[in-house]
């Protein structure tokens, strides 16, 4: 039997163990997950994705599932399974922001008995998701493409400072890819070892002498004349066990206040604005309590 899957989009995030259903999803030789659009390949002057390998997968024995946890620093992208046979299936995964796993979630006093299996995922994804409209970004390990302009200093070597990083904590992990382009047709290719993060002020430095050595051997030209921007891949961000205690209590409230609402207007009291001393938010508008956006302040993006 042909490999093929119940669902053709489903949305998760890292570190969620993810089950896909389906019929002749068969182990053994030759299975595999893998990711499209994945990562970033560095000829100067580019970003190009590649495929992306998921390890650990268990595939049942009767071939009616696959079971694997999403691995750190995926993005969105068609997944495709494939079977011992040869036979392949593919379905859209959508990544999206989970601050809180579920089982970190229970204890919090809300009550869970009537919440089918996975739904807690789809709230506290759905938590974390307003927890980065507050933000005005996520706090996922990622990689992201900027263009920034080149400022010459006498006092100092250029210094880049990317804009997911500006007044706000988050981690720079590594600079990727690095170029400086002059033009159209003159793109200089800086190695990245040839930088230097310093994450107490939040900006990534081209070491001088680098810019020194490519001047003198006529790779960087017409510096002042022309384009001079300065292209970066780098990666920032927290991985998942790594998450701030802040952005993780954030989650949390955030997402009993969704509990409550949903318990509330279930009960038919959507009509109601207070019960006894305890004010009740039954809008259609969902908001972000205010002892959540406290926490996430520091963590706003100001770019």
């Amino acid at each position: 039997m042909a490999a093929s899957l119940d669902r053709t989009f489903v949305s998760a995030a890292v570190s969620n163990v993810l089950t896909l259903r389906g019929q002749g999803l068969i182990g053994g030789a030759g299975a595999s997950l893998s990711l499209d659009a994945q990562g970033v390949i560095s000829p100067p002057g580019f970003v190009a994705k590649a495929s992306l390998s998921i390890v650990g997968a268990t595939f049942a024995s009767d071939g009616r599932s696959v079971q694997f946890v999403v691995p750190e620093m995926v993005t969105s992208g068609m997944l495709t399974v494939t079977a011992s046979d040869g036979t392949s299936a593919t379905l859209s995964l959508r990544i999206e922001s989970q601050y809180l796993q579920a089982e970190e979630y229970e204890g919090e006093g809300a009550d869970l008995s009537l919440l089918q299996p996975g739904e807690l995922d789809v709230i506290l994804r759905r938590a974390s998701s307003l927890a980065d409209a507050f933000m005005h970004d996520s706090l996922r390990i990622e990689q992201r493409v900027e263009q920034h302009r080149y400022r010459a200093s006498s006092d100092s070597p250029p210094r880049i400072r990317p804009y997911r990083r500006r007044m706000r904590r988050i981690p720079l992990v590594s600079v990727d890819q690095l170029i400086f382009i002059s033009s159209r047709d003159q793109v200089t290719a800086f190695n990245p070892v040839d930088t230097y993060i310093d994450n107490s002020l939040g900006y990534i430095e081209v070491l001088a002498y680098a810019v020194g050595n490519y001047a003198l051997l006529g790779a960087l030209q017409s510096i002042g004349y022309s384009a001079n921007v300065f292209e970066i891949v780098y990666t920032s961000g927290y991985t998942s066990n790594a998450y701030p205690a802040e952005v993780r209590n954030a989650t949390a409230i955030i997402a009993s206040s969704l509990l409550d609402r949903r318990r509330i207007r279930s009960l038919g009291l959507a009509g109601l604005t207070s019960l006894e001393d305890l004010k009740v938010d039954t809008s259609a508008t969902i908001g972000v309590p205010m002892a959540a956006k406290q926490l996430l302040l520091p963590y706003v993006s100001k770019s």
